[in-house]
């Protein structure tokens, strides 16, 4: 019984004893903040070195959370179920060591910290200990810094001691950061402010969330930002545009002004985006619509439509003042309001067309159900909403302020028939011939 004493002594411990559960689980860690491409270019890397080993029958890994909020793994971390052949099929002296160690040669990837256990056991050490290696050593404190200070420490001083196939001490505070420091003097020479700079650089890089889909009992949010490629380097972050909101409309009123000639009729037809918005916004209203990224996008369609339409509208007005004016039919007040109401006229089928166009089109899309409806409901809602208002714009308020403009010409040229003489009272009062 004294003998026993010595032995006992130096005995160790452990949790569980070991157990071949003829299944490997490959456990890898890479650096913080990796992106989703290049984490699945790694996995996709990873199973095709592992499949290269005789011995492995099937390979399946995985990258991140799983569909659970019991695994709540950070993207970085990888888990890997690598299936055996059985072992009568093995290669003559291969064991669970030496197939470890070969695929630990295998699988030596800059940036990946390797860890090898097995499926069961990993998660028994894991619920137990929260260290997922045959081996951990944990820090505790209160300053984060201090800990992952210490963890590189412990990972330079364990690496190079005999038997250690791999360490790595875990980044609690590491990341990939930026600081954009905004030029104030440039922004405010586009009349920019420092808001508009950080909107764009939340929605354009960061992701701005547009709505929320729906399945089942889930609830996944839709975020939209830049392609990768637009927001990869330094240089391509250089290269983004902030959208110049007082000069955009300078070059919108610029275009108009060519189109027209005219200063007073693009400012005519500027008036119908303010006007159609009535009806965007009160349809927003009554289906409980919030402003988004989406909401804006239909504004902006709407208003393109509403300029357009606008210009037409505008040159049936005009066509018909100069078809009177030349002809010199133009004499008088009711002559002036008899050639826009003959130009308006010719107006009402293409606008009732256009309406009926537009109205065919989006308001099946109020109905829709399924992936993807929120957003297009809320690029489609402004546009209902604001055809119906730009209707009434154009075909009653656009020929009344064409006569407010044009009867000013006619006054200052002394056309304005004498009032006084009843014939001419009487012309003006009666409804005109169209």
């Amino acid at each position: 019984m004294a003998s026993a004493v010595y032995p006992f002594s130096r005995l160790g411990s452990e949790f569980m004893p070991p157990l071949y559960e003829g299944t490997l689980f490959y456990m890898p860690v890479t650096i913080p903040a990796a992106s989703i491409s290049e984490v699945s270019k790694l996995l996709n890397l990873q199973d095709k070195l592992i499949m290269t080993v005789p011995e492995v029958q099937q390979v399946f890994g995985k990258a991140g959370r799983a569909d659970t909020p019991t695994d709540p793994a950070p993207l970085e971390m990888f888990e890997t179920i690598i299936n055996l052949k059985p072992e009568p099929q093995w290669r003559p002296g291969m064991t669970v060591d030496r197939l470890t160690d070969e695929l630990n040669d295998k699988l030596s990837i800059p940036g990946v910290a390797n860890s090898f256990t097995m499926p069961i056991k990993a998660r028994i050490d894991m619920l137990a200990t929260g260290i997922r290696t045959p081996v951990g050593i944990k820090v505790l404190g209160p300053d984060l810094k201090v800990i992952e200070k210490i963890g590189i420490k412990l990972e330079d001083a364990i690496r190079p001691i005999k038997g250690t196939r791999s360490v790595y001490a875990e980044r609690s505070t590491t990341g990939y950061f930026l600081d954009f420091k905004v030029k104030r003097e440039e922004a405010a020479r586009y009349g920019l402010s420092i808001d508009d700079v950080q909107e764009v650089i939340q929605s354009a890089i960061g992701g701005a969330s547009l709505t929320t889909t729906i399945e089942g009992r889930e609830r996944y949010p839709v975020n939209v930002r830049y392609s990768r490629g637009l927001r990869s380097s330094i240089e391509s972050l250089k290269q983004v545009l902030i959208p110049v909101i007082p000069l955009t409309l300078f070059i919108i009123f610029i275009l108009l002004y060519f189109n027209t000639t005219s200063i007073t009729k693009t400012m005519i037809v500027l008036l119908a985006v303010p006007f159609s918005l009535v009806g965007s916004f009160w349809l927003l209203y009554f289906l409980n619509y919030n402003m988004s990224i989406a909401v804006w996008i239909g504004i902006i369609a709407l208003a393109g439509l509403d300029a357009e339409t606008g210009v037409v509208m505008l040159l049936y007005l005009d066509l018909a003042y100069t078809q009177w004016k030349q002809e010199g039919r133009l004499t008088n007040l009711a002559d002036l309001k008899e050639a826009i109401m003959h130009g308006a006229v010719k107006r009402i089928r293409p606008k009732i067309m256009t309406v009926s166009v537009i109205l065919a089109g989006l308001v099946p899309i109020m109905f829709s159900s399924g992936t993807g409806a929120d957003v297009m409901k809320r690029i489609a809602a402004p546009m209902v909403g604001g055809v119906a208002t730009s209707t009434i714009l154009e075909l009653l308020i656009y020929p009344a302020i064409f006569l407010l403009w044009k009867q000013r010409g006619i006054r200052q040229t002394g056309a304005i028939p004498d009032t006084t003489d009843p014939e001419v009272a009487n012309r003006d009062s009666l409804p005109s011939k169209s």
